[in-house]
């Protein structure tokens, strides 16, 4: 018996670390939804230059978020596991954009994009399946 149950004092496991990986949620703006196969990655401190670790059931990745003036740059490097991907919601540039790259191991793919009040989606018409050590990198211009 714990020391906890013999003082007679409740104590959940995990919950100091849930309430500290919450914070890393709120923070991040990350979020990743399996099914649908869309992430999200709006942070909501220091958006300007981000960086962040982050997890899912199937993997762990980091990720980076740099906003200047005329570009969006938005890398996600999986760390360990894999991570399937359909679409990505960012922070919408403050000005008109005109252009969007979006490439997965280097090699530019094919995408289109949808911006919608403060957000902006980048979409790929089949899955993207990224592995272990894998970059996927959004980069996003506007006019001056």
């Amino acid at each position: 018996m714990s020391a906890a149950a013999k003082m007679g004092s409740a104590v959940i496991p995990g919950t100091k670390l849930n309430a500290s990986w919450s914070s890393v949620l709120m923070l991040s703006g990350f979020e990743y939804h399996a099914a649908s196969r869309s992430l999200t990655a709006k942070p909501r401190i220091n958006p300007r230059k981000f960086r962040c670790f982050w997890s899912t059931a199937s993997g762990w990745v980091s990720f980076s978020h740099v906003q200047r003036p005329l570009c969006t740059s938005f890398d996600l490097t999986v760390q360990a596991g894999s991570l399937a991907l359909r679409q990505i919601d960012l922070i919408a540039p403050a000005k008109v954009v005109t252009s969007s790259t979006l490439k997965v191991r280097g090699a530019s793919v094919a995408h289109r994009r949808e911006t919608q009040n403060e957000t902006m989606r980048v979409i790929h018409n089949s899955e993207i399946v990224l592995n272990s050590a894998d970059l996927l990198a959004i980069s996003v211009s506007s006019a001056a």
